[in-house]
């Protein structure tokens, strides 16, 4: 029921954008997201819808898996349209919201399917490493890294429950809304169970490698930030020009 949900995993492909640098691509993310913010026309919808579809293709994932996560936006762009129906937004404002939500979850799929969680805790801790002194700049990478890591897991384990719990005659499918309802609440005390569990069981994993977050750390690959980085990234700044000023 719940393997359809990819959000946090990682597919390994020899392509362009798993190539880049983590930094990259997280710098990435944050240039094209405020890129988003200054859009008003069509010609700039397009544009951006372009380099995306771009993106995606260089990342030799099967569109399947990006377009599934459109999928599971469904109640939540109905939600979308029933509140700027409300409103009497417009028809652009209701385009622009739902390609703003579609936008922001296919550029972030983008990352966590191209890049290991490893990789995105360094890309985070480099980027942040100039608050080093004010924050626990590690600590924070190692946090967001978790987090992601997290969802694929507790997706796996809900999917288990709901199988264990339909075997038990519990109906997840019923048309009443207050059997629907119960029957959902019947997941909630497992999955916090088993969340207190592997965070638990996380805890002692790195405690036993002596994983010490508050001093400098090795990284295994050599990030080295190549041409292919340098074009992205002023690609992306182009972007970010032309949405600000046209």
């Amino acid at each position: 029921m719940l393997n359809k949900y990819s959000v946090g995993k990682y597919y390994l492909t020899n392509s362009f954008v798993h190539l880049l640098n983590p930094i990259l691509k997280i710098l990435s993310i944050i240039i094209v997201l405020i890129s988003l913010i200054f859009i008003n026309t069509y010609l700039e919808l397009i544009l951006f819808l372009l380099y995306l579809i771009l993106a995606l293709y260089l990342s030799k994932i099967k569109m399947t898996i990006y377009l599934k996560n459109i999928l599971n936006l469904k109640i939540f762009i109905l939600f979308i349209l029933i509140v700027d129906v409300i409103f009497s937004s417009g028809i652009y404002k209701t385009i622009f919201d739902i390609y703003i939500v579609v936008y922001i979850v296919l550029y972030t799929a983008l990352l966590t399917f191209t890049t290991p969680p490893t990789e995105i805790t360094y890309g985070i801790s480099q980027i942040l490493k100039i608050f080093n002194k004010i924050l626990p700049v590690e600590q924070i990478a190692l946090t967001i890294t978790l987090a992601l890591r997290f969802i694929p897991m507790l997706m796996e384990q809900a999917d288990n429950i709901i199988k264990a719990q339909k075997l038990r005659g519990i109906d997840f499918n019923s048309k009443n809304l207050k059997m629907k309802l119960n029957a959902i609440s019947t997941m909630f005390v497992p999955m916090f169970i088993i969340s207190l569990k592997k965070a638990d069981m996380l805890s002692d994993i790195m405690s036993i490698r002596l994983y010490d977050y508050s001093k400098s750390r090795t990284n295994y690959r050599l990030n080295k930030w190549d041409y292919k980085s340098s074009l992205v990234l002023v690609l992306n700044i182009a972007m970010l020009i032309f949405a600000v000023i046209y």
